[in-house]
């Protein structure tokens, strides 16, 4: 039998990063769902505040949750629905004029279930520009989705996206090709 310490993690977070932590839970009431739509800029601010990189003319709405704002880069118009959760403690990059729709999970870490106290491992997650993921989607750990892809609701992506494709289900398969009409 092994002989380990049960909830001790190997990954011994920095003083700085722990006391980023608490202060950004403190500042993160902002986020509520009670704060409508127009709170945006506030969210924005904030986060930019606790390092964020985030572009012009984007959108918060209320519920979203970000774990660590310093992992976090947004392009210009990007827009993350209510309740968007970004579990970043790996780096965490949307592209310009992507879409993030409500109750999307973005899941940086997981835990590295081969080693006993099954410690923190965490990959960087890059969306592309130009993509939806649509409600309810989960995007896991070092998943790169290309430019133009469509996620559909409710899948699991595990794995990268080629170019302007239709991804859906759990797990997340090729449906078909994007193609944008020109809307008049």
């Amino acid at each position: 039998m092994l002989n380990v310490r049960l909830g001790v993690s190997q990954k011994n977070w920095s003083l700085k990063v722990k006391l980023l932590r608490i202060m950004w839970m403190g500042m993160s009431f902002i986020y509520w769902p009670i704060f409508p739509k127009f709170f945006s800029p506030i969210r924005v601010w904030s986060a930019r505040l606790f390092g964020a990189q985030i572009g012009r003319n984007c959108l918060i709405c209320s519920g979203v949750k970000i774990w660590m704002p310093w992992n976090l880069t947004l392009g210009d118009c990007v827009s993350l629905g209510h309740n968007v959760e970004i579990y970043n403690f790996g780096k965490i990059s949307i592209d310009d004029h992507s879409s993030i729709s409500q109750k999307v999970f973005l899941c940086s870490a997981s835990h590295d279930y081969t080693n006993p106290i099954h410690p923190l491992i965490y990959k960087e997650i890059r969306i592309d520009a130009q993509c939806w993921l649509a409600a309810g989607c989960f995007i896991g750990p070092g998943v790169h989705i290309k430019e133009g892809v469509v996620v559909g609701a409710m899948s699991v992506v595990t794995k990268d996206t080629e170019c302007w494709g239709v991804y859906a289900g759990n797990p997340a398969v090729f449906i078909k090709k994007r193609v944008l009409v020109n809307g008049s």
